[in-house]
């Protein structure tokens, strides 16, 4: 699990697993949302922007 935003000591002992760590760097991260087509409907929207 790699997320700054929990404490991971204590999700490593609740999962009773061990905890480790490494140096990382920050990479860009760009989020793109397609817009959903006319009259598609959620499952062939998620189904095209997932693959």
């Amino acid at each position: 699990m790699m997320l700054t935003e929990l404490d991971c000591a204590r999700v490593a002992q609740w999962l009773d697993a061990p905890r480790t760590s490494s140096q990382g760097g920050g990479f860009p991260v760009r989020v793109d949302y397609p817009s959903a087509r006319s009259q598609e409907n959620v499952e062939h929207y998620l189904a095209r922007i997932v693959w």
